[in-house]
């Protein structure tokens, strides 16, 4: 009996000790004190973000690089035999695979060696590390704020360029017109978040007017407006007219400027016409448009040229029964815009096959009050 009353005491000890770990575990406040039972192991990329927690909250509350010396330097003589330089993309990350040193696996490498507290940490107290690092091609000038590589990146793109309306997908080349402190930058993004989320400006006013200063792009459709409005200008100066064939390409010759080249100002019409291309919600500029003449509806226009030119001739001559060769002569007798204006087709086609009024019956009737024949 006595034996017995042990292992019961032994027992209920035991069990004590069960509930108060459960109830450690199940603890608010502790349960990460206690492991839990995995049922299956982990993966590689599960650990790597455990510990890329653990350090960087170590890294925030001391201020100091989270990775040690070896592996960094390691890592960058990976990438340098694998690639022949240390221009190391912002996005590449450590592969989860040999042999790249496990610890820094699935880290952004560039993040990581391209700022000034590795550069404190690593390389300031240790002056005999950079002859190594000299080795690796080692890029020593994007050791500074992101936000430096992106000024200096735009001042070059607009020297070559004579703009900043960087194009979304440009990235910085590897090239001797750049600086390599700003290859492989892609400058395009870095752009496109400066203007969509202030990425780098913030509330910071000094950024703001130093990009300001620069001729920085913060609306593109506004660089892409002001093309499209400068060229239709140039043609109505060209032309006398703003009725664009939507086939028509900006001559490669002057007059024309030589950043209008090549550019597809009809196509840009047609879009400004049937979708509202940079004038939804723009009121001046459809006013601009306005000033200018611009065409919203080619059929009226044609239209309205064709009664303008009819009422002329009736003027003239006393009648609408206008010759199928007849071309507007350039006289006093005629406006200017209509000089060269072949009214004759115009009117044939009108006659054979109802060009500019089927469908369209208070054309029909302003033509029987002129006397169409």
């Amino acid at each position: 009996m006595r034996a017995l009353s042990i292992f019961r005491i032994l027992g209920f000890v035991a069990l004590g000790n069960l509930c108060r770990h459960a109830s450690l575990a199940f603890s608010r406040d502790k349960i990460t004190a206690v492991p839990s039972i995995q049922t299956r192991p982990r993966s590689g990329q599960y650990y790597t973000n455990m510990r890329r927690q653990r350090l960087s909250l170590l890294s925030k509350s001391s201020g100091f690089m989270p990775y040690p010396w070896k592996p960094l330097l390691e890592s960058l003589r990976i990438y340098y035999s694998q690639h022949g330089d240390c221009v190391i993309d912002n996005s590449f990350t450590v592969p989860f695979e040999e042999p790249w040193p496990e610890e820094l696996r699935g880290e952004k490498l560039a993040r990581l060696v391209y700022n000034m507290d590795f550069w404190k940490t690593h390389i300031a107290p240790y002056p005999n590390r950079r002859p190594e690092l000299n080795e690796l091609k080692f890029i020593w000038g994007r050791l500074q704020p992101e936000y430096n590589l992106v000024v200096e990146a735009l001042l070059v793109f607009k020297e070559i360029e004579g703009h900043l309306n960087v194009p979304s997908k440009f990235v910085v080349p590897c090239n001797q017109l750049w600086p390599k402190s700003v290859w492989r930058l892609k400058l395009g993004y870095l752009v496109s978040d400066i203007r969509c989320r202030n990425r780098f400006v913030g509330d910071d006013g000094g950024k703001w007017f130093q990009l300001q200063s620069m001729g920085f792009v913060w609306e593109a459709s506004d660089v892409k407006w002001e093309r499209f409005f400068s060229a239709l200008q140039m043609y109505v100066d060209t032309t006398g007219n703003a009725l664009i064939p939507r086939s028509f390409l900006v001559p490669r010759e002057d007059p024309w400027p030589l950043n209008l080249w090549g550019y597809k100002l009809g196509i840009a019409v047609y879009n400004v016409r049937s979708k509202g291309t940079y004038v939804n919600d723009r009121p001046e500029r459809i006013r601009a448009l306005n000033q200018l003449g611009f065409v919203w509806d080619p059929g009226e226009y044609a239209f309205e040229q064709f009664l303008e030119a009819l009422n002329v001739f009736k003027q003239i001559h006393g009648h609408t029964r206008v010759p199928q060769q007849y071309i507007c002569p350039e006289s006093d007798a005629w406006p200017s815009h209509l000089h060269g204006y072949r009214l004759g087709a115009r009117r044939h086609t009108i006659r054979l096959r109802g060009d500019l009024v089927k469908n369209y019956p208070d054309r029909r009737v302003r033509l029987e009050l002129l006397g169409f024949e």
